[in-house]
């Protein structure tokens, strides 16, 4: 068995990457159905404190909307 063969048995409609979007997506609708989570805090970036100095950090959800636009 090839390499291709089996991709294609595995998942013939979805490339590798429109499978990686969909499951980012997935998971990121199970997170914002969530109430009071941490996970849910950390992704939208909703926690206090000081400003970090430099660059902003890309946050998990900043790659989301990219993908959406």
């Amino acid at each position: 068995r090839s390499k291709q063969s089996t991709l294609k048995e595995i998942s013939p409609e979805y490339s590798l990457e429109g499978l990686m979007l969909k499951l980012k997506l997935q998971y990121s609708g199970h997170l914002m159905q969530r109430t009071d989570s941490l996970e849910k805090t950390l992704m939208l970036g909703e926690f206090g404190g000081r400003k970090r100095r430099g660059r902003q950090r890309r946050r998990w959800l900043d790659g989301i909307t990219d993908w959406m636009d």
